[in-house]
């Protein structure tokens, strides 16, 4: 009978070193910029030597540490700029000697954080990335045929797991071309094979590596876009992470999104997509597994575009249900805006135009003193816990963007003169509208807490002042003239 003797594990790679995003910052130049750590490839296993010794395994990855580049302006252009993160590869098992196993194949390395920050310019791609290390393969089985003549053969040894991945930020306030921010988690790796008839090919790894959040600020002028976390392919997939693009610049050309696990039962990181005034030229797509929202948030004076913008918001919302694939569009301040893949859209559109006049004829009152409004004939009454407007006894006018703080609130005006109340803090994530206020009276919205909201006039300003159910102001919103003391007591 043989015995059975151990193959020598091969030796782990070797760790990359950290760099730290608060320490490098260098002047745009006609050289590229690149900051980037590479954690050490695993040491291979040892094959067995002979009959009836199993192969050694592969050795882990080497973690990689933290990026960070930053590329301030100085009157010169680089062609590129990276901030790179990548954990070695997990090595390859070594082969099983005759009616052996083969080594099991060596874990992929983590990866740390990757951050750019651009306020120069950069003609070509910038690049944020964050990568887990592959899992090494499962080495060979074993041949038995000269030990065992009925032809039984070694297994296959195990494939690694994959390495997780670290978050990534990218922000662009000067311009650049292309723009790549990426957090992708290690795939595992392959079963060795099995040496003969007889034996069993190798289990793949089983856990994927998980990937980090992607966060990307587009403050500037950028080429095309592209977000995404996604983890790692194993029997169980990486978690992805979540994934948020705010524009508040411009983007020539597409901006694409993507949060991807290769199995369902991993966790799916959301996608959010805030258009804060910012302007794409091309087709803004979403393929997330988890839940995707693309918000628009902009002051519109168009009111024909306006309008069209939340029928086409409503059209996308009705189709969306039944082709997961269709495209919607819109207008907004002259510029076109398409989207696909998203399951949300939040309208933050602001009707501002030289339309939208609010005019209230109230029976005089003492400046300022909120308790009692007019009804559409001028005659005093009480506001009854709901929405005062007292008045200087004037017609009051409201024009032009409104403004509310803190930014937990902010409020539209709509096309039929009335103004919606928009808060986050009653969710913790998204907005919740909390209420109308038309005319005289606030219409609150269902479900909304015991708040109340009062316009107070006086001859510097009208704004609204939100309560909460004790009596504390907890926000203020200008409707016309200058913010008032409660105003900057908010910041």
């Amino acid at each position: 009978m043989l015995d059975v003797i151990t193959g020598t594990t091969g030796g782990p790679g070797g760790a990359g070193g950290d760099v730290f995003s608060n320490s490098i910052s260098r002047p745009d130049t006609d050289g590229a910029l690149s900051m980037e750590r590479y954690g050490g490839d695993g040491g291979a296993g040892v094959t067995a030597a002979g009959a009836g010794a199993n192969g050694g395994d592969g050795g882990k990855g080497g973690s990689a540490g933290n990026v960070g580049l930053g590329v301030a302006p100085a009157g010169g252009s680089s062609p590129s700029a990276s901030a790179i993160t990548e954990g070695g590869a997990g090595a390859t098992g070594g082969g099983g000697g005759d009616t052996a196993k083969g080594g099991n194949g060596g874990a992929g390395g983590s990866a740390g954080t990757a951050s750019v920050l651009v306020s120069g310019t950069v003609s070509g791609t910038v690049t944020a990335r964050s990568e887990g290390g592959a899992g090494g393969k499962g080495g060979n089985g074993g041949d038995s045929t000269l030990a065992h003549p009925d032809g039984n053969a070694g297994n296959g040894g195990a494939g690694g797991n994959g390495g997780n991945a670290g978050a990534v930020r990218a922000e662009i306030n000067g311009r650049t071309g292309a723009v790549i921010a990426e957090s992708l988690g290690g795939d595992v790796g392959s079963g060795g094979n099995r040496g003969g008839t007889g034996g069993s090919t190798g289990l793949r790894g089983t856990e994927g590596g998980d990937a980090g959040k992607v966060d990307v600020f587009i403050n500037g002028t950028t080429g095309a876009v592209t977000a995404a976390s996604k983890g790692g392919d194993g029997i169980h997939a990486g978690d992805s992470g979540n994934v948020t693009v705010t524009v508040r610049g411009t983007i020539n050309g597409t901006l694409s999104t993507e949060t991807a696990s290769s199995l369902v039962d991993a966790a799916h990181g959301q996608i959010n997509v805030v258009l804060d005034g910012g302007v794409v030229t091309g087709l803004i797509s979403a393929n997330a597994a988890g839940r995707s929202t693309l918000t628009f948030d902009f002051d519109m004076t168009n009111r024909s575009e306006f309008e069209a913008a939340g029928a086409s918001f409503s059209s996308y919302l009705s189709g969306i249900l039944v082709d997961p694939t269709i495209t919607g569009s819109a207008t907004i301040n002259g510029k076109p805006y398409s989207w696909t893949g998203f399951d949300s859209l939040s309208n933050l559109l602001r009707y501002t135009g030289p339309n939208d006049v609010v005019v209230v004829t109230v029976g005089p009152t003492p400046a300022g003193s909120g308790s009692s409004v007019g009804d559409a004939f001028g005659t005093p009454r009480r506001a009854g816990g709901g929405f005062g407007l007292p008045s200087i006894g004037a017609p009051v006018a409201a024009t032009g963007p409104v403004r509310c703080l803190p930014r937990t609130f902010t409020a539209q005006r709509q096309g039929d003169g009335s103004v919606r109340l928009i808060s986050k803090m009653l969710q913790g994530s998204g907005f919740f509208e909390f209420g109308f206020l038309r005319g005289t009276t606030f219409d609150a919205s269902p479900g909304t807490p015991d708040w109340s909201v009062t316009v107070v006039t006086d001859k510097r300003n009208q704004h609204a002042e939100i309560t909460d159910a004790s009596g504390k102001l907890i926000g203020v919103c200008v409707l016309a003239g200058r913010p008032p003391q409660a105003f900057a007591a908010l910041r």
